[in-house]
């Protein structure tokens, strides 16, 4: 029964990350992002998928500390380096639980995600969808599989997909002005 509840929170999950590439400004980018990120910690703790259900949290968090600190003051800059950190210790800690199993891929993901986060505070957009294209996606893909998240598989395919359309689009913006300036 918990099965099919997680994969419909999966898919609102989804739906959620969906309505953020309509959002144009990057604060609410990011609110509604904790929104959906929120949503895959639970989907995933519904599906037993601890290490993806903490990372999403943490998601939610970095979030909301990018929104609500000034990255350039100590207390932002401790949040950022604290938040990224613990992308990369909460897979050690739950190897020490008995009765959660902690796999390579776990490691992996919370390296990726802890790369991923300084990124993030960084606000470089053509970086962050280099290394979302290139890491953080696959990353999540593979992880997706191995917990049986659907829309998580979907997810990462139309966030790759996404990163795709953007730069086919600055191709054919570079073409065009420069088209146009040879006339």
């Amino acid at each position: 029964m918990i099965e099919p509840i997680a994969q419909i929170v999966g898919y609102a999950a989804m739906a959620t990350v969906c309505l953020s590439f309509q959002v144009k400004n990057p604060r609410g980018t990011l609110w509604v992002m904790a929104a959906a990120t929120g949503l895959f910690s639970i989907h995933f703790g519904l599906l037993g998928a601890v290490t993806g259900c903490i990372l999403n949290v943490l998601n939610v968090l970095r979030n909301l500390a990018i929104l609500c600190t000034d990255s350039r003051k100590l207390s932002g800059k401790i949040a950022k380096h604290l938040l990224s950190l613990a992308f990369l210790v909460a897979p050690f800690g739950f190897w020490f639980i008995p009765g959660i199993t902690v796999g390579i891929p776990d490691f992996v993901l919370g390296i990726i995600m802890t790369v991923a986060s300084y990124l993030f505070w960084s606000q470089r957009a053509g970086v962050i969808r280099v290394i979302h294209f290139f890491a953080v996606s696959p990353g999540w893909m593979v992880y997706n599989l191995l917990a049986g998240s659907i829309p998580g598989v979907i997810t990462e395919t139309l966030n790759m997909l996404s990163v795709v359309v953007y730069w086919v689009r600055r191709l054919l913006e570079r073409t065009k002005k420069s088209s146009e300036s040879e006339k």
